[in-house]
């Protein structure tokens, strides 16, 4: 366990976009900043008109079954109150 206020130090290596469970590679990058510090952080794929559009329609196809599912717990009890 880490002390309070120390700096995680993450190792994110590589990103690759996926779509519909598949990898999606770019030949386009673009480099995180950190907005507290302007500190460049790591590069990120991005992603094509293609894979948006086969992004949404494999979400449209997945929508049916996923609505179905429980979701969170209500953000109305006492304990989501005591949430600053």
């Amino acid at each position: 366990m880490g002390s309070i206020g120390a700096k995680a130090e993450i190792d994110f290596g590589h990103f690759t976009n996926i779509v519909n469970d598949q990898p999606r590679h770019s030949e386009r990058q673009y480099r995180g900043v950190d907005p507290t510090n302007k500190e460049a952080l790591w590069d990120v794929p991005v992603a094509s008109v293609a894979d948006v559009d086969n992004a949404v329609e494999a979400a449209s196809r997945a929508f049916a079954s996923w609505s179905t599912l429980p979701g969170p717990l209500p953000m109305d009890g006492p304990w989501a109150r005591s949430i600053p």
